[in-house]
């Protein structure tokens, strides 16, 4: 149950920066369709404190680049927050 509110909670985080809304999963995939923006970005997030990692080609078709959010369970209310501010401080030009 946990972790199906943290994955609600991260699709709305997520979702404006979204083509399509995002599936149910403990997976969220950001496609970026850059490689190096992919991991400019996973970089930077990092920075934030979130870690997120890129995946790129040839784990995945080119222009299809993405960044990996993995959620658990055990991320609090706090994780949450900070994933929100550090993808809207990131994020902002996807």
């Amino acid at each position: 149950a946990r972790l199906q509110e943290i994955t609600r909670r991260m699709s709305s985080i997520l979702a404006p920066y979204l083509a399509l809304p995002p599936q149910p999963s403990h997976i969220m995939p950001l496609v970026t369709e850059d490689a190096v923006r992919t991991v400019e970005l996973s970089q930077k997030l990092l920075q934030h404190g979130v870690k997120v990692l890129p995946i790129r080609t040839p784990t995945v078709p080119p222009g299809t680049e993405r960044l990996r959010f993995s959620l658990s369970a055990a991320l609090t209310d706090s994780d949450l927050q900070n994933v929100s501010v550090a993808i809207a401080a990131t994020l902002h030009r996807l």
